[in-house]
């Protein structure tokens, strides 16, 4: 009994070190290129949280180098199934492109996904075994750029923000991710959504995406 403990804690020690070492192994030779971006987030009692990877710092998004001969989505998805190990369910989860930008530090295009995940109990299992950790989300905001130029800086929490504002604007449209998106996400998101005053206000303003899945564009 012992000895299978032991062998077990070896193997998790193992796993983290693997991702702690994938993890070097982006920051040191992904300096160009794309690089997806993504944002898992769950629903648990009213309250949104972000899933972290242990080896990432708080406030961080995940970053995926994107796979040259693969659409980014697929490259997301990959990522997706390896990294939960089978816990992961497409046909009760949303990743979604929401927006992207260019990080002119290291020259990198970065494709944002927002994905969805339906509350489960082996998060927290993953939680108990320090293979997962979780950050509440709470009020936050996007920030804006003048009306030529993007945000100076974009922090993970603006850009989750504008992801949120997406989902709830495709919760209202889009059949498919009311299918799939859990009833208790609705009272969460309404409150992203345009008030009717100002769904036709103008058209100049200064935060603009491009919406890579669908390759149009996103103005809100």
């Amino acid at each position: 009994m012992h000895s299978t403990l032991y062998i077990d804690e070896q193997s998790t020690q193992v796993q983290e070190q693997k991702r702690a070492n994938y993890q070097a192994h982006y920051l040191s030779h992904a300096a160009q290129g794309i690089v997806c971006e993504i944002l898992p987030i769950t629903l648990e009692a009213q309250q949104m949280l972000f899933l972290r990877r242990p080896t990432d710092s708080y406030g961080a998004s995940w970053l995926v180098p994107h796979h040259e001969d693969m659409h980014p989505s697929d490259t997301v998805l990959l990522h997706l199934l390896s990294y939960f190990d089978g816990a992961f369910e497409p046909d009760a989860s949303i990743v979604h492109s929401t927006s992207w930008r260019y990080d002119r530090r290291v020259g990198q295009v970065i494709l944002t996904f927002l994905v969805v995940l339906p509350q489960r109990t082996w998060m927290r299992q993953w939680e108990a075994a320090e293979r997962l950790r979780f950050e509440r989300i709470g009020d936050i905001s996007k920030v804006y750029g003048d009306n030529l130029s993007p945000p100076v800086s974009l922090e993970r929490d603006a850009v989750l923000a504008h992801a949120l504002d997406h989902l709830a604007l495709l919760s209202r449209d889009d059949m498919h991710i009311q299918a799939v998106l859990m009833p208790e996400w609705m009272d969460v998101l309404k409150l992203r959504l345009p008030k009717p005053a100002g769904l036709f206000v103008g058209c100049c303003y200064s935060d603009l995406y491009i919406d890579g899945a669908r390759g149009s564009m996103t103005i809100s």
